[in-house]
Parts: C-alpha cells; structure tokens; sequence
C-alpha cells in the first residue's frame, strides 16, 4: 500500500513537472517575440550589467551645492539607481590631466562588487547628432568602457548591424506610440585601457562599432497644468507649436493627449530628401492616421480625405529635424507657412537660463506661459496709456496757456507747478498700478505705438479739449459780471445794478490794483482756463486708465483710486471754496457761485463725452472690423500676407504628394524655391562640391518644373 501511494505521488510530481516545463516554454516564446523587457518602479532594485554601468555614468548631471541638477530625465535615472555623483575631480592620466567625476553605489544601492565608476570623458549631447556618450573604467579596473545614449534610430546606426535586434523598428514604434519617451543604449570596451590615451581618442573612433544594449522606456506624464493651459491658450486664439528632441511619433500622441491637435483635426508629415545627383530635392507630404488605428505613416497613394473638416484650418504639419533642414536649404518658400519664429523665451530650470531664454520662472510647469501673456499685455497696454495721457497733458496745458495769452496773460507759476506735481506727476506714477486680467482676451492690444485707434484716441480728446477751454473762455467773458480791469467786482454785490450789469464807475485806486506786478496773472480768464484744465487732466487719467480685456478694473487700483479722490476733493475745493490766501498763492481770484456750477457741468459733459468716444468709437473691435472690410484695408504684417496667399490656393494644404525644387511665383512675391541664398553663405566650401550650388541650373535644364505650392 505504501508502494502505492509513493508511485501515485511520483505521477503527480511528474505532471507538476510536465506543467511547469510547458509553462517554461511557452514564458521563454513570449520573451522571445516581445524582446527583453525589465520593467521596474522607483522601489526596484537593479541588477548589475551593461545597461546598468550606462545608466549611472551615461548622463549630464552635475552636483551643485550637494544638489544634483540637470535633466530632469536624466535624473529621474539616475536616481532608480540608488548610486550617488561624487565631487568633480582631477585625474591624471597619460600626463594629462582629464576633467571627470565618479559615481559610487549609495546606501540604499544593490550590494555589488565594484566600488565605483569614473567618468574620464563627457561627449556631451547634441542636438544635431541626437545623442551623447561617455568613455568610463571601473575603480580598481584597466579595461575602459564607452556607453552611449540617444535617439534610437541613432543609436542603431552607430551599432553592429548584428547586436540589433529584428523587431527593434516594431518596438520602438509600439512605444513611441503610446507616448513613451524611448532611450537607446549601446557599448564597447576597450580591453588595452592601459595603452589608450583618452585625451586623444576622438567622437568618431568613441562612438562606432557598438554593442546595442537596449531601450529605456520612460513614462513622461502631462503635468495636471498641462492641459488647463494649452486649452486657455486655445480659447485665447494663441497658436501652439511643438519642438522637440522626442520621437516623431511621441510627439504626435503627446499633443493628442494634451489637446493641442483635436481628435477631429488632420496630421500631415512632411518628408524631404536631399538632391541626388541628376536629380532635384524631392518633399513628400502624407497623412498619419488617427484614433483608433495603428498610428503608423500611410503610404498609399490615395489623397487625404478634405471633406468633414474645415480645410484651410482643420489640418496640423509634423516633421523630422532632417527634413526641416531640407525644407530651409531647397524649400524656403514653404517655411513661412507652417512656421514663425517665437518673440520671448522662458525657461522652466533656473539652472538651465540661456540667452535665448529672457524670461526663467520659478515654477517648472507650463503655467508660467499665460500668465507671462497676460502680464505682458497689461504691460504694454500701461505704456499706452501713459503715452497717451503725457502727450494730453501737454496739450491740455499748451491749449490753456493759448487762450490766454489772446489776453496776453498766462498761467503762473504755483498754478503750473500744482498741475505738473500734484496732479500730473502722480497720476503718471500710480495710473500703471492695475494688474493684469485673470483671463485672456483672444484679441490683442495694438501692437504699435503709432497705430490709427491710438493716435484717434489723442487726436479726438485734443480737440475736445480745444472745445472745452475756448467755451470756458469765451463763456466766461460774455457773463454780467465780468470786466477785464477789475477782477474783485464779479464777488462784490455793490458793484452790480439791479439789472446785474457792472457799474461804469470805476476808481482809480481799483484800476491801480488790478494792475499791479502782483495780480499781473489774475484774470477771470485765467481761473476759468486754470480750474476747467486741473479738472481735464484727472478726467483724462480716468478714461485712459482702461481696465478690462488686458489689466484688472480702475477700482482694483487702490493708491490710484485714492490719488484721484484726493485730486478731486482739491479741486473741488479750489473750485466752491474761498480761502483768500489760496487763491492769492495760485492768482486765483473769486467767481459767482453759479458760474462755478455752470464750470462743473462743462467739465461733467465733457467728462462724458470723452468717456463715450473711448469706448463706443476707439476700443470698439466691431466698428474697427467694419471699418477695415468696407476701406478694403489689407494688413501689413507677413503672417496675414501669407494667410491670404494661402486662402487663396486651392490645393493648401497638399494632399499626397511629391514635389521638386522649382520656381515658384506666388501673389505677393516671386520666390525662388530651390535655393536658399543665406544657408549657402552660412556653410562652409564644401558643400559646393556635393552639388548642391549647381544642382538648380540641372534641374532646369532638365526640365523638372512640377508646379510647386
């Protein structure tokens, strides 16, 4: 019995085996067909290999204050090591000294049996190569070790063709598909370390003959600002243009992702080769599919479907840097199509603050973009206005002082230095206080000092500042009380009859006074211009100092809130109160009190009108819209001229195609398409040998005159 159950449980034992070893199989198969994939979390721990040693080494990190700064990528992968960047130091090796640094297994690392790696040399990454690439040796070790890092289909062209496995383009592309920023790795060794002098070995002989290691697939998440971003700028009509060192394909699921190409909207990929030979530059344009498809680039001969979407809009161009630099030297004409070049830069990473970069924000996120919009139009919008106010102010001032001196007086001197001090030089301080508004407008602000709705705006309020002063100033003289020769009747009532017309007889003694060196500015006149101008000035501060769609309300503006009330209280004062030694002190003199209403309701009028033509006349978009349709004005600006050249072309955008280098007139200019005169110059002789000088002289005589765009 016991021999029984011994062989029943040697049966069961050799199914479990059977199971296991079928299970085995078919683990080993799926490994085989999916590639050698090791997939691993910030809480994982690495093996030591290869890939590991260029994981730890192959990277621009630098130590800061104790603080690693650089890529964020590349940090990210070096911190899943759990190795940590020593100090730089300075070998000497081969009696030269060589700049590197060394990196050590931390505390919390696989215990392995290297006590570190130093880095001897740093090819750093380039953009134009797409990769970097480093020449290493372990602690204690001869053998130097070169690991390089790049763009894969880089990589692989620098590798032995043997290394590289047969499904890498389908892996690569079910990666970069899904969004995934893919790294390639590759090494070689040096065994004779001892006898190589790394100072002298070149990029060249570094980088070649390689051993592909694999890819490093990295997750690079949308921040949660990402998408509130790109969609503001969307609503606010400000195009968003992606550049980067990704992956074609990446880039396009990135911006799928982040909204900046809707579900809706067409890809087309642009292509360019060089000119070969006997032959032109030829460019490609196809569609990439969309949704629910593979992804992968369509290479059938159909067009691309134009009806269900808006043509001259609905469409969105991907291309190669490869391809880009085709399109500059052979296709220049095309590049103001699809491309402009950015007005500001800003970088994300205080460390990395380049020329090309005026603006660094603190906050390593996107979010930074629009806010940068709209502080920047609240800005320029500021200027304007204080433009506009200091050139009102002058000619406030320079039409008060005209009319007076009809009368050969003028204004005096505390009366010009109130208004330039306390009313002018305030107002100009404070007015630009207002912040900007928390949204975007889609329309932006004139782009121009000298632009036709701002000079409008001066021209208008001048005149109607002109209105506003020759009314005062006329009006003031046909009043019962007034006389040129005496200027204390008007608050005297002996001097008035009982019809309120001014007794004819006139003292000496008054006439004297009225003509002393001391009341050599008093006038009735000169108050009426002098108070009718403090009041124009503060109601020219409140229209131009415009709130919304650019900067916050004039209310949120509380120091100018306050300045205005306390210029206006003043004024006021000057205007219904009677302190003798402050009329003296600005040659004011007294004025019946019905005249000082009938000052107010000039002053409110024009306030209203000035305060209408602002907003019903200048700042109305719709008006101006109108204005330019039936005017048939056509903008200047290159974008617009290029938006109605293309308007205008029926077969914009292409559909699958081919096109040569040809001539190419177009509505507004006679562009020369094959060759770009400024990338010649900027290359250097050799690039003549290659053909590239001669070639658009074949071309015409060869007869490869294919309409172009």
């Amino acid at each position: 019995m016991d021999f029984k159950l011994y062989q029943d449980a040697f049966r069961f034992l050799l199914c479990l085996t059977v199971i296991a070893t079928i299970g085995m199989i078919y683990s080993v198969c799926i490994l085989v067909l999916n590639g050698n994939i090791f997939k691993f979390n910030s809480g994982d721990m690495l093996p030591w290999g290869p890939f590991f040693g260029a994981m730890v080494s192959c990277h621009s990190l630098v130590l800061v204050d104790n603080t690693l700064q650089g890529d964020p990528l590349d940090l990210k992968m070096f911190e899943i090591t759990r190795w940590e960047l020593k100090e730089n130091t300075m070998l000497k090796l081969q009696n030269e000294e060589t700049h590197s640094f060394i990196v050590k297994p931390g505390p919390k690392a696989n215990k392995v049996s290297k006590e570190g790696i130093i880095v001897l040399k740093q090819y750093p990454f380039s953009p134009t190569l797409q990769r970097m690439s480093v020449i290493t040796q372990v602690i204690g070790k001869e053998k130097l070790t070169v690991y390089l890092k790049g763009a894969p289909e880089m990589v692989i062209q620098l590798c032995k063709p043997e290394t590289v496995p047969r499904s890498f383009s389908t892996e690569l592309q079910r990666y970069t598909k899904q969004g995934f920023r893919v790294i390639g790795f590759a090494f070689k060794s040096f065994w004779n370390g001892r006898d190589i002098n790394v100072a002298n070995l070149t990029r060249e002989d570094v980088e070649s003959d390689l051993i592909f290691l694999g890819l490093l697939i990295l997750e690079n998440k949308l921040k949660p600002q990402t998408i509130p971003v790109l969609s503001e700028l969307s609503k606010a009509r400000i195009r968003t243009v992606m550049i980067t060192g990704d992956n074609l394909q990446t880039a396009v699921t990135v911006a799928r992702n982040a909204g900046m190409i809707p579900l809706t909207h067409k890809i087309i990929l642009i292509e360019a080769s060089k000119a070969k030979e006997s032959g032109p530059a030829v460019i490609t344009w196809k569609t990439m599919e969309n949704g629910k498809n593979t992804g992968q680039i369509c290479t059938d001969e159909t067009n691309i479907p134009i009806d269900g979407f808006e043509k001259k809009k609905d469409f969105h161009f991907v291309m190669t840097g490869k391809s880009y630099n085709i399109l500059v030297q052979h296709f220049n004409h095309l590049l103001p199509k699809a491309l402009k070049t950015a007005h500001a830069g800003i970088s994300l990473s205080e460390q990395e603050a380049s020329v090309a970069s005026p603006f660094t924000s603190k906050i390593p996120n996107i979010d930074c973009v629009p806010q940068l919009i709209k502080e920047g139009r609240a800005a320029l919008v500021s200027s304007f206005c204080i433009f506009k106010y200091m050139a009102l102010y002058s000619m406030i001032q320079y039409v008060g002082v005209l009319c007076l001196y009809w009368e050969a007086n003028t204004f005096g001197n505390y009366q010009f230095l109130f208004e330039d001090l306390a009313i002018t030089t305030v107002i100009g301080i404070t007015m630009s206080f207002n912040h900007a508004y928390p949204q975007l407008d889609p329309n932006r602000p004139p782009g121009q000092l000298i632009s036709p709705p701002l000079l409008l705006s001066v021209i208008l309020n001048v005149i109607l500042s002109l209105v506003l002063h020759v009314f005062g100033f006329i009006m003031v003289q046909q009043q019962p009380w007034y006389t040129p020769t005496d200027i204390y009747r008007a608050c005297n009532p002996t001097n008035l009859t009982s019809d309120g017309k001014t007794t004819s007889n006139k003292s000496t003694d008054t006439i004297a006074i009225s003509l002393t060196n001391e009341d050599s500015y008093k006038s009735y006149e000169n108050t009426t211009v002098y108070l009718l101008s403090l009041f124009n000035c503060i109601s020219t501060a409140i229209v131009f100092s415009k709130g919304k769609p650019y900067r916050k309300p004039i209310y949120t503006n509380y120091i100018f809130m306050i300045v205005l009330l306390a210029q206006v209280g003043t004024c006021l004062y000057f205007l219904f109160g009677e302190h003798e030694t402050l009329y003296n002190a600005l040659d004011l003199v007294c004025i019946p009190r019905s005249w000082r209403v009938y000052l107010l309701v000039m002053v409110l009028v024009h306030f209203a009108v000035i305060m209408a033509i602002e907003e019903i006349i200048i700042e109305n978009r719709c008006l101006r819209v109108f204005l330019t349709k039936c005017c048939k004005v056509k903008s200047t600006q290159c974008y617009k001229k290029m938006q109605r050249i293309i308007m205008k072309e029926p077969n914009w955008p292409p559909e699958d195609d081919t096109d040569y280098t040809t001539f190419c007139i177009m509505d507004e200019a006679t562009l020369e398409a094959y060759s770009n005169m400024n990338y010649e110059h900027d290359k250097d002789s050799k690039m003549a040998s290659n053909g590239f000088a001669n070639t658009s002289k074949q071309n015409k005589e060869e007869g490869y005159n294919k309409g172009g765009i």
